[in-house]
C-alpha cells in the first residue's frame, strides 16, 4: 500500500525506490543521465517572432529530473548540466542567448524544490504532483524575468546583451541600477518571457503530473513480496512456505531418528 502524501513525512525519491542499492554509482549514472536527457529536450525548440525566449522541452525535463531523483540529485544533475554547457557542449538551446541565462540558473532550484516536495509524498497523487511542478515552474520564472528584464533594460540603454556573461553583470551594475527595476523593462519580460508560455507549461505539468503517480503505484507493486516471488519463480516464497509449514517432530519420531 502506498503511504498517504504528507508535507512533513519523509519518504524515498522514485530513483532510490526502484533501485535501493548502488549508492554512489546508481547517483553518478542517475545524474549523467538526466544531463542527457535535458540536452535532448533543449534542443527540441521553437523560436517565437515576439520574443528572444524560445519554447523548449527544457522544462518538461527539469520538473521530471527533480520529481524521480530527489532534491539533492536534481539539483545536482542541473549544476552539471549547466557546466558541460558552459565548457562548450552543444547541450543549451540553439536559440534564446544572453536572454535565457535567468531561466537556466532558475533550473537548479526548480529541481531542488520539485524533489523536495516529492520526496515528502507528493508524487503519489496527480493533484499534490500538479501543484508541486506548478510551485517548481514558478520558481523559473522567479529568477528567469528578473534577468530577462535586466537584459531588456541594458539593450534599450545601448549594451551589448551578446557579451560574455561576466560582462553582462559588469554592465548590469556599471549602469547604475537592475534593469528589473524599471517598470517598462519589468512589463517588456512579463508579456514576453511569461505569458505567452503559461499554456505550455501547464500542460508540461499536467504530463508530468500523470507520469509520476502511475510510476510510483509501479514502482511500489514491483518492490512487493509477491512480485519479487514472482520474479524470482516462486523459490523464495516455496522455500519460506515450507518453513513456515515444517512443524516440529512428534516423540516417536525422535526416538525412530535416534535408533
Amino acid at each position: 500500500m502506498i503511504s498517504k502524501p504528507s508535507l512533513f513525512v519523509g519518504a524515498r525519491p522514485l530513483i532510490v525506490r526502484v533501485l535501493p542499492v548502488g549508492g554512489l554509482l546508481r547517483d553518478v549514472v542517475a545524474i549523467v543521465a538526466a544531463t542527457i536527457l535535458l540536452a535532448a529536450c533543449a534542443q527540441i525548440a521553437i523560436p517565437l517572432p515576439f520574443t528572444p525566449v524560445p519554447i523548449t522541452g527544457q522544462t518538461f525535463a527539469v520538473l521530471l529530473i527533480g520529481a524521480t531523483l530527489g532534491s539533492t540529485r536534481g539539483a545536482a544533475a542541473i549544476i552539471l548540466y549547466l557546466l558541460e554547457g558552459a565548457a562548450g557542449l552543444p547541450f543549451f538551446a540553439p536559440t534564446g542567448g544572453m536572454f535565457t541565462y535567468g531561466y537556466l540558473a532558475g533550473f537548479v532550484p526548480a529541481a531542488f524544490v520539485a524533489g523536495w516536495l516529492c520526496e515528502r509524498g507528493w508524487d503519489r497523487d496527480f493533484r499534490l504532483s500538479l501543484v508541486a511542478l506548478l510551485i517548481a515552474n514558478a520558481v523559473i520564472y522567479a529568477v528567469g524575468l528578473p534577468w530577462l528584464a535586466s537584459a531588456y533594460a541594458l539593450l534599450w540603454s545601448g549594451f551589448d546583451v551578446s557579451t560574455s556573461t561576466p560582462q553582462f553583470w559588469q554592465d548590469v551594475f556599471a549602469s547604475g541600477q537592475l534593469g528589473f527595476l524599471r517598470g517598462d523593462a519589468a512589463a517588456t519580460a512579463v508579456t514576453t518571457g511569461l505569458l505567452p508560455f503559461i499554456p505550455g507549461d501547464l500542460l508540461k505539468a499536467i504530463l508530468a503530473a500523470a507520469i509520476l503517480p502511475g510510476a510510483s503505484t509501479l514502482v511500489a507493486n514491483w518492490r512487493s513480496e509477491d512480485h519479487l516471488t514472482q520474479f524470482l519463480g516462486g523459490r523464495g516464497g516455496e522455500a519460506r512456505s515450507d518453513r513456515g509449514n515444517k512443524r516440529p517432530p512428534a516423540p516417536h519420531e525422535l526416538g525412530r531418528r535416534a535408533q
